[in-house]
């Protein structure tokens, strides 16, 4: 069960109300489908950002981690969740931010686009390699990368 509490930074410009929320493994965050109006940090933890196919099928698209924003579609401007966001190791904490929060600070919302900025990067990497290995070469290079980001801990469980 998540727990929460707030936490208001005062900046520059404006205060921005952070709402500080626990989560346990397998706990959504928001589902697909939700109305998209928070958005969040990773404080401690790691969260598994991912869709559901036509099919059912679930998709993991990248792993969020400590430090990086996730709830995208709301910095987009959209209004609906266009992907889900899942806990995914033991525990989990995140901040909460209000949508006004992105758009009436424009320091925070720097830090907030260069977080998603390096996310897209790293995919982008990760799709250029991976065009070029074979399935094995795949899972193992995918294995490697997990253990350098600590997220190891999801396989034993700790």
């Amino acid at each position: 069960m998540n727990t929460s509490h707030a936490i208001l930074t005062s900046t520059n410009k404006n205060e921005i109300l952070k709402i500080a929320k626990s989560f346990q493994k397998d706990e959504n965050v928001y589902r697909q489908g939700d109305k998209a109006i928070k958005y969040y940090k990773v404080k401690n933890g790691i969260i598994a950002i991912g869709n559901y196919t036509e099919e059912g099928k679930m998709v993991f698209k990248c792993i969020i981690q400590e430090g990086e924003y996730f709830g995208d579609e709301v910095v987009s401007g959209l209004e609906e969740r266009m992907n889900f966001a899942l806990a995914f190791s033991k525990e989990v904490e995140i901040e909460e931010y209000r949508y006004t929060d992105f758009w009436e600070n424009s320091e925070h919302q720097k830090e907030v686009l260069q977080s998603n900025l390096r996310r897209n990067l790293s995919i982008q990497k990760t799709m250029e390699v991976n065009s070029s290995l074979t399935v094995e070469a795949r899972v193992i290079r995918f294995f490697k990368e997990l253990a350098s980001k600590k997220a190891i801990k999801l396989l034993t469980g700790d």
